[in-house]
């Protein structure tokens, strides 16, 4: 064995070093939490480009900041010729990039989209008698996306896809397109060899179990024309099947159609061994999953304590005791964003510092990017598509969406004053008029006064037939006016700084950041079980474990369903490094009651522990 090989070998565990040297056939590698899976892909990359020198690998994931932390262990880890080699990229960003062969269009994204749907959704309203929630129709519209389900024209959501796609064809001058637009195009053309020879040889993916059809499909018919498909993932983490992610489904698929080698990296370098002992006993429930062993490196010395409380503000109280003694970095995770609302202000009352994870940024919310929209509009003058968005938002119809946009192009400028409708809702109007004033010169003394009054009309007008949208557009905005109205900057340059964010998705950011730290600063970090996936602490509490929240009730209704919640439960609990702490607020999640029956009997509802201090 050359000291190459002989390095490489002494730097990885014996199975990650089966990889290595199996990086040249068909692979499925199951990695456990914590088990250094791209530790073992940068030292498999290295083996191939050494005994392959013409391979060009080229290596995927599902996010920038994924694909830029990989990146950047290649460039240290390879030589600067090897390197140079490889690709590193997201499944999105290849996607666009592939497309770019068949189509110039320009490719909208993530919180982009929203407005167009609103704006079909609106419209068909207007046609349609329907009480189908934005929420739901949008659910169903990225659905009919990415698989192609449901009936033509047989359902609402549908003709609002129908709307959305036409509305989407119409803007500009050659229209837009999604990303599963661009996934459908990619296939369809490189089935009909419409687009160059793939350059690589070598496709390595990360994160596996997150992969769709689509991008499934887009693999085996590489690997059937010969290019090698080594992915690494785990399927006890698959928790995204909302938006596709099909985890032992597609691993399965992949050994059984290109009889790829199975691998498992069965040594979890995070968690002690009561951490992964305990996920174990819980994960052994699901049925549809990859057998495999689960170990832990570390030494014993781990603490998993179980609490019951007789409702929230017991466990809040109990937790609150635990963090103003604590020294350690904590994760407080929770099934959603609700259940840590109430925590936080009273992590704020008693002044305990924290850092708060999210699914969905301030800057994401629907509401808040209408907003956005409507102060783009007024204050620049050839916001036309922002003009648009904000006046649908609060109820215009299609019809006059086009008239306004098409007045405003003639003209140059979105300052046509108001004077020019005929049908014409109010609120359109005054925002109208908003355009007109606040385009003109505005004095720093007057600029409070103008947020104030804009701020009082949006609390007038109402978003077009959206319940959940009138609820939050008067916090939002409130928000949003109380930032203009502090800054000592000119008006159209705190604007612009607001509306950045509406150009910021994780797509189109070439340098490959993420604006999530890995490591969280604060001792204290709220997080969802969602959210929580790729982050670790030394005490992870899991607040709420609850019947009816995990799993949910309808959970309880779908076998599918049940088994991603477990898994959601594993993603959490094995976050936890030296100690797991998990609550319970109400009746005790069936999930714990069958995993643990030494500490959950079917008698004894609330069972009570009492936290023991841990030195580290």
């Amino acid at each position: 064995m050359n000291n190459v090989i002989q390095n490489i070998k002494d730097s990885v565990s014996e199975e990650q070093f089966a990889v290595t040297q199996d990086i040249n056939d068909n692979n499925v590698v199951v990695a456990l939490p914590g088990s250094g899976k791209t530790h073992s892909i940068k030292f498999a990359i290295q083996s191939l480009l050494y005994r392959f020198p013409d391979a060009r690998p080229l290596i995927v994931t599902f996010t920038n900041a994924a694909a830029g932390e990989l990146a950047d262990r290649l460039s240290k880890h390879l030589s600067e010729s090897d390197y140079a080699k490889c690709h590193v990229s997201t499944f999105d960003s290849l996607m666009i990039e592939l497309s770019k062969e068949i189509d110039q269009r320009q490719v909208i994204v993530g919180s982009s989209q929203t407005p167009y749907i609103y704006r079909a959704y609106n419209f068909m309203l207007d046609v349609i008698d329907s009480n189908d929630s934005f929420e739901d129709v949008c659910a169903d519209i990225y659905d009919y996306g990415r698989n192609g389900k449901g009936t033509k024209g047989d359902t609402f959501s549908y003709k609002v896809y129908e709307k959305y796609c036409e509305i989407l064809s119409n803007v500009g001058t050659y229209g837009v397109r999604d990303l599963n637009m661009v996934a459908h195009q990619v296939m369809e053309a490189t089935k009909k060899k419409l687009l160059k020879k793939l350059a690589y040889s070598h496709i390595i993916v990360d994160e596996f179990q997150d992969t769709d059809m689509f991008q499934l499909n887009w693999l085996l018919f590489h690997g059937k024309k010969g290019v090698k498909v080594t992915v690494v993932g785990d399927d006890d983490q698959a928790i995204y099947s909302w938006r596709g992610a099909r985890g032992y489904r597609n691993m399965k698929a992949l050994v059984d159609v290109l009889d790829a080698k199975t691998h498992v990296f069965s040594e979890c370098r995070r968690c002690r061994p009561e951490i992964i002992e305990s996920a174990g006993k819980l994960i052994e429930f699901n049925l549809t999953r990859l057998p495999k062993k689960m170990r832990s490196s570390r030494n014993a010395g781990g603490k998993v304590h179980f609490l019951s409380f007789e409702n929230k503000y017991q466990q809040e109280n109990k937790l609150i005791e635990f963090l103003q003694s604590n020294k350690n970095n904590i994760g407080i995770l929770a099934r959603q964003n609700s259940h840590l609302e109430d925590l936080e202000k009273a992590l704020v009352i008693h002044d305990i510092p924290y850092e708060k994870i999210s699914g969905k940024t301030f800057y994401e919310l629907f509401e808040v990017v209408a907003i956005l929209h409507l102060l783009k509009a007024i204050t620049n003058s050839s916001a036309t598509e922002s003009l648009a968005h904000a006046i649908s938002y609060f109820g215009e119809g299609e019809a006059a969406v086009g008239e306004v946009t098409k007045l405003a192009k003639m003209y140059g400028s979105a300052r046509i004053g108001g004077g020019h409708g005929g049908n014409w809702t109010e609120s359109t109007i005054e925002i109208l008029k908003c355009c007109a004033l606040w385009q003109g010169k505005v004095l720093q003394s007057d600029i409070a006064y103008l947020s104030d009054a804009l701020y009082r009309k949006i609390l007038q007008w109402k978003p077009a037939k959206n319940k959940r949208g009138r609820s939050k557009t008067g916090v939002v905005a409130s928000v949003l006016f109380k930032r203009i109205s502090s800054s000592n900057e000119p008006l159209r340059k705190t604007v612009a700084k607001l509306t950045q964010h509406l150009n910021s998705f994780e797509v189109e950011d070439e340098e490959g950041k993420s604006k999530r730290p890995k490591k969280v600063k604060p001792l204290v970090c709220l997080s969802t079980l969602h959210s929580s996936k790729g982050l670790e602490w030394p005490i992870v509490w899991m607040l709420s474990f609850n019947e009816g929240v995990l799993p949910s009730s309808e959970g309880n209704q779908d076998i599918a369903l049940l088994e991603e919640e477990r898994r959601l439960a594993f993603v959490g609990m094995t976050r936890a490094e030296d100690m797991l702490v998990i609550s319970s607020s109400n009746k005790v999640s069936a999930f714990l009651t069958e995993s643990f029956p030494d500490v959950y009997s079917d008698d004894t509802d609330w069972v009570r522990e009492p936290i023991i201090e841990c030195e580290f």
